[in-house]
């Protein structure tokens, strides 16, 4: 009799459970109903046994909430994640989350951490990334600025990784969801700010053209005479560079930084300077009028060529002068170089034109 009575009360305590769960779970699935009208998202609720997901766009950014389930039979409890992904390209491997005291430790030893600008970010924050400039150009902004306070006033809830913002709340979020999400879209939209800010800057101080159509980046103009053309690329993400020259070097050829048996007579460039054709495969050399146009402009004293091949050859990974244009590949999306990097090429190509004079290197 004790046992039954026993087994009665355990069914009837689990019904009580399951009773207040699923009043829970209704109340907090109506509260999210009225999130996604406001938001314009779209809900599914799995019902008693499964979760509640809403996703769509929110200013443009991409969003989504869910519920998830952690912790194992004897623990479990519910969380609610929500993400939004910027639309441009952040820099490779870029994390960003508030420092704990394990991360203090790691900065006290000399753990690796991108410093940024201001202190407060900087005592608050752990960043990492693949490219330290790229990251500081990015986050010293003040277009991002948004981002970091929400990210060093939400503690360890909230995170970058993997190209998102990733905040947790306890439970199914409350009240708190609706702010969440105006709070992780606002972050977004700062870093995708903050993102194009170094092209629209190069634009205005050098007159080119800026547009983003598709989130691919184009930079489009002249500059001192030469046809400027800068793009990035999504898959592999890099950013491609060229100025086109008008007249000067002959074409057929591809000047690179490197050592060849093509010798110029140049004390300074003969070692340093590959000269190619620019058809490797086929059986053309490399045509000789390039070659005696080459030698007659580093005689040229109204023309620093040998000093301009130094400096975007030599100064610049992935740069090279190719069959007519003066091309530069960088690996991601260029960002506070551009200026600097433009600037060079366009040097450079002045150099290799006809007329138009350089004083050569950075300008």
């Amino acid at each position: 009799m004790e046992q039954l009575l026993f087994s009665i009360a355990i069914v009837v305590i689990g019904g009580i459970v399951i009773a207040l769960k699923a009043s829970m779970k209704n109340d907090s699935a109506r509260y999210w109903s009225r999130v996604a009208r406001e938001f314009g998202l779209r809900l599914v609720n799995g019902g008693l046994m499964g979760g509640l997901e809403m996703s769509g766009t929110v200013e443009g950014i991409g969003v989504t909430a869910e519920t998830e389930t952690r912790g194992g039979s004897n623990g479990q409890r519910t969380v609610t994640v929500v993400r939004a992904r910027p639309n441009r390209q952040m820099p490779a491997d870029l994390k960003i989350g508030a420092e704990g005291y394990g991360d203090a430790i790691m900065k006290m030893l000399g753990g690796q951490d991108i410093p940024l600008k201001r202190r407060r970010y900087d005592e608050a924050l752990m960043v990492k990334g693949r490219d330290t400039r790229a990251v500081q150009g990015l986050l010293d902004r003040p277009e991002a600025r948004p981002a970091l306070d929400l990210l060093k006033g939400a503690g360890d809830r909230l995170v970058f990784d993997e190209g998102m913002f990733v905040h947790e709340l306890s439970g199914y979020g409350g009240k708190r969801l609706a702010d969440t999400i105006r709070g992780v879209v606002r972050a977004a939209r700062a870093l995708d700010r903050a993102t194009a800010g170094p092209w629209e800057d190069a634009a205005r101080e050098l007159g080119l053209r800026y547009e983003e159509p598709d989130l691919t980046a184009y930079l489009e103009g002249t500059l001192s005479g030469l046809e400027v053309r800068v793009h990035t690329q999504l898959t592999p993400s890099k950013t491609r560079f060229r100025i086109r020259l008008q007249g000067g070097l002959p074409h057929g050829v591809r000047l690179r930084a490197g050592k060849s048996a093509i010798q110029l007579g140049d004390p300074i460039l003969d070692g340093r300077l590959i000269i190619e054709p620019v058809d490797l495969a086929g059986d053309e050399p490399v045509p000789p009028d390039a070659i005696a146009w080459l030698k007659a402009r580093l005689q040229d004293p109204g023309h620093d060529l040998r000093g301009c091949l130094m400096d975007v050859l030599q100064g610049l990974d992935g740069a090279a002068v190719e069959d007519g244009d003066v091309m530069r590949e960088h690996a991601g999306r260029a960002g506070p170089e551009l200026v600097d990097v433009i600037r060079r090429l366009t040097a450079l190509g002045v150099a290799l034109s006809d007329g138009g004079e350089t004083s050569g290197g950075r300008r």
